[in-house]
């Protein structure tokens, strides 16, 4: 049984994608396409929605797969996080996230990677979790 979703209080929910979030996600990452592209080098790889749908059916169909989960706050998508196992021993994870702006400074990325750490070594059974954030993006430090 997934131990996803997890509610993060608040009207804050953090869930695995399913099919029907991909226009929602979609608009986001369009709208706040520049805002993230210093800090995250997919950007650049998801030009059209037909990018964006191929990774949500690959990531929809996996339920033991952390890697595509959406942060909302009343039912609206405020962000993205996941965690990434992708090492060959499976005992190492990589959390990735992103928040729109409008909900920046209020602690939903870091409540919900606290949540998915706990699921990567309660659950996953992860020995590490790492996180990469540039120096200047003080914000996404202060995650760390």
């Amino acid at each position: 049984m997934s131990p996803l979703p997890v509610d993060l209080g608040d009207g804050v929910l953090l869930r695995r994608y399913a099919m029907e979030d991909l226009q929602e996600v979609w608009a986001s990452v369009e709208a706040e396409r520049e805002r993230i592209r210093p800090w995250m080098p997919w950007v650049d790889l998801v030009p059209t929605i037909d990018d964006e749908r191929r990774w949500f059916e690959r990531i929809v169909a996996s339920e033991d797969n952390f890697e595509g989960c959406g942060i909302f706050v009343d039912g609206e998508f405020a962000g993205s996080v996941g965690l990434g196992t992708s090492d060959p021993f499976g005992v190492s994870g990589e959390l990735g996230y992103w928040v729109k702006a409008t909900h920046e400074g209020r602690g939903l990325v870091t409540r919900a990677c606290e949540a998915l750490v706990r699921i990567g070594f309660e659950e996953i059974g992860l020995h590490r979790i790492q996180l990469h954030a540039v120096p200047e993006n003080t914000r996404s430090r202060g995650v760390a």
